[in-house]
């Protein structure tokens, strides 16, 4: 994984974390914060299928070079 993917995967995954203290702090209305952790659930895991999507192709482009 490039240092890009690592840093953007990290943060996604952060920003989860600080979303949940938050909401088990209840610094704001649970009503507030869980379209947000549910939007953040929803980027993580399109961003973790699109690498997924990555390796494949690069598996099947090295392959077919080969």
């Amino acid at each position: 994984m490039s240092k890009a993917k690592r840093e953007c995967d990290v943060e996604l995954r952060e920003t989860r974390v600080w979303l949940l203290m938050i909401l088990r702090a209840n610094l704001i209305k649970p009503a507030l914060i869980e379209p947000l952790l549910a939007e953040n659930e929803q980027i993580i895991s399109v961003f973790a299928t699109s690498i997924k999507t990555a390796r494949q192709n690069q598996r099947r482009i090295s392959t077919f070079y080969m």
